[in-house]
């Protein structure tokens, strides 16, 4: 298979999902990728090149799953479709909790993005980890650490600066940040 123009990082949640993507023209740097990331809580930014959106109210799962699945569409909308790969973090099979609601919301972006054409490729959490880190399960610390030595960037100062611990939206987004640089490397 071909490697295509666009390459699209998604680290896909029911609570703060996030994408990034690059054009394979590009160098990677962080400068040259486009963020985006959805919240239910009120977003907030400081980069240039992170778009954040506020997940709107509903009713129950069904449409929240929608809204979430149609987010990311929208999100990835701004570059020819039938051009890019997008590598999705894979279901982590350790995981505890509403594990079926989890696969339930992934099932439906997977679905969109074949209804749109767009070659989605699986990566299991454990590569992502050990390509960012060296580590197969490198908590969300070590990918972040690993994040400022590569990128040079301190998200946490802005999205969290009070946290002692990498929560949400920045783990979100070095994982979409990892995804998109292991897609883009051709890994």
């Amino acid at each position: 298979m071909s490697k295509k123009q666009w390459v699209v990082g998604m680290d896909y949640s029911m609570s703060c999902p996030s994408i990034t993507i690059i054009n394979r023209g590009q160098d990677f740097v962080f400068q040259n990728c486009r963020a985006h990331y959805l919240s239910e809580k009120p977003p907030k930014t400081g980069f240039s090149n992170i778009t954040a959106t506020r997940l709107s109210e509903y009713k129950n799962n069904e449409q929240r799953f929608d809204m979430i699945s149609d987010w990311a569409i929208q999100s990835i909308s701004s570059v020819p479709l039938d051009d890019a790969d997008v590598f999705i973090e894979d279901y982590s099979f350790g995981s505890k909790g509403k594990t079926f609601h989890i696969a339930e919301n992934t099932g439906l972006v997977k679905h969109k993005l074949y209804k749109n054409g767009i070659n989605v490729i699986p990566v299991p959490p454990t590569v992502i980890k050990k390509f960012a880190t060296g580590k197969g399960n490198a908590d969300k610390d070590a990918m972040y650490k690993a994040f400022q030595e590569f990128a040079g960037v301190d998200l946490m100062s802005v999205f969290q600066p009070k946290a002692a611990k990498v929560g949400s939206p920045v783990g979100d987004i070095v994982d979409s940040f990892y995804l998109c640089y292991y897609g883009f490397k051709g890994e």
